[in-house]
């Protein structure tokens, strides 16, 4: 009876939530004389009292549009208006109009005079320019990006994409970041808003950049000057189970009048193992396995930046990167025939397969930006990567009193 209420139970379950772990969620956004709020925000959040897990912004129509993946509900707000709580009903995700009532009381006290939108569109690209509203909602650099239309930060933070784009390149003053993912993330989250000067989002990238496949750009432009004197961040991550695993990370600015200088520094370790036990029972024999494999690895990771501000309009910089990874598995498997009647025969194979991966890029860059907007830019880039793996692998075969040992390169 208990079998049958929870299956029931289930299948409840999976027809009211099944469905909100896919779809978008659109709407538009107006005042009482259906005018649009462009740059109106809105919140996403998956719990009651908990962080918005998601912050975008309407376009100039008023208009937006974000993944569903389990949202409870929306917080909209706009300066002049009283905030709206919208909260989600199962498989309706098309919100049409929303009317903002206005803030009669706000009105008494502030004065509006002029207002930057958040996301600027261009023929090519989305524009987040920060400016102080946006500096109200964010507090770093990944933040900002949150702000990104379309832009989806992972839940556990190592991956940013884009709604229908295979992948996502991410730029820093127009130079590709040659970091891993979790690495990119943790960095930009170590970045002050206040260090931002504006955020592109290219979908589909001219022919000036190198993209290869259904990638989209996202380039992060920093302000000049934008730090003086020495400044930092660390974050220290680390996780306890039967072994231990984690993370050290650290940026590090100084700035001057024309010299600007950024440190990156990681450290990955961890050391994971896992069990298996398997039992087959044939037609006249018995076969049982164990399994044991163990990965152990360490993985330093540098990223060092220098710009030095010739003029205003000129940057003579440069740009060093390093990653090296090493890896060790150790694979053993521990396996027993037992056939009636017969004498026992044990079998055990270990594998030990280390590798190790270097990654070093080098750049030097010159900036030249005119009054008109025009950019003349010059590159020198090198990188060179190396991996080396080793695979042994040993078998043992016990029958009775006798050893058989056999060795795989």
């Amino acid at each position: 009876m208990k079998a049958r209420l929870f299956f029931i139970f289930s299948l409840v379950t999976i027809s009211l939530y099944g469905q909100t772990n896919s779809g978008k969620i659109i709407g538009t956004i107006t005042d009482e004389r259906n005018a649009p709020l462009p740059g109106a925000v809105i919140k996403i959040y998956q719990a009651k009292d908990s962080a918005p897990v998601r912050i975008l912004s309407a376009n100039n129509k008023g208009y937006f549009e974000t993944e569903q993946q389990g949202v409870t509900y929306l917080l909209i707000s706009y300066t002049g208006f009283q905030a709206q709580r919208i909260r989600l009903i199962a498989s309706k995700w098309s919100l049409g109009q929303i009317i903002l009532q206005t803030d009669t009381h706000l009105l008494k006290q502030v004065t509006i005079t002029a207002r930057q939108t958040i996301v600027q569109q261009k023929l090519d690209r989305s524009v987040i320019s920060v400016n102080s509203q946006v500096l109200k909602l964010a507090d770093n650099a990944l933040d900002v990006i949150r702000l990104a239309p379309g832009i989806v930060v992972s839940d556990n933070e190592d991956a940013i994409g884009l709604s229908g784009k295979d992948a996502v390149q991410i730029m820093i003053n127009d130079k590709v970041v040659k970091m891993s993912s979790r690495d990119l993330v943790k960095m930009l989250k170590a970045m002050p808003a206040g260090t931002v000067s504006l955020v592109e989002v290219m979908t589909n990238a001219s022919a000036k950049y190198d993209v290869i496949g259904n990638t989209a750009l996202l380039n992060i432009k920093t302000k000049q000057n934008a730090i003086k004197g020495l400044t930092g961040n660390i974050d220290m991550e680390s996780s306890q189970g039967g072994h231990n695993m984690g993370d050290l990370t650290g940026l590090l600015n100084y700035g001057t009048g024309k010299l600007a200088a950024s440190a990156y520094l990681a450290y990955h370790y961890g050391w994971y193992q896992t069990y298996s036990d398997k039992q087959t029972t044939l037609n006249n024999a018995f076969l049982q396995q164990d399994n044991i494999n163990t990965d152990r690895w360490s993985d330093p990771v540098i990223r060092l930046t220098l710009d030095y501000y010739l003029s205003p309009k000129q940057t003579l910089g440069g740009v060093i990167e390093r990653e090296a990874s090493t890896n060790i598995g150790l694979y053993q498997t521990n396996s027993r025939l037992q056939r009636f009647g017969m004498i026992d025969t044990y079998y055990r194979t270990n594998g030990f397969n280390p590798n190790v991966r270097h990654w070093n890029t080098y750049n030097l860059n010159y900036r030249l930006n005119d009054t008109s907007g025009t950019e003349f830019s010059v590159d020198l880039d090198r990188a060179d990567y190396q991996k080396n793996d080793e695979s042994n692998v040993t078998h043992n075969i016990i029958t009775g009193e006798k050893t058989i040992a056999v060795t795989s390169p």
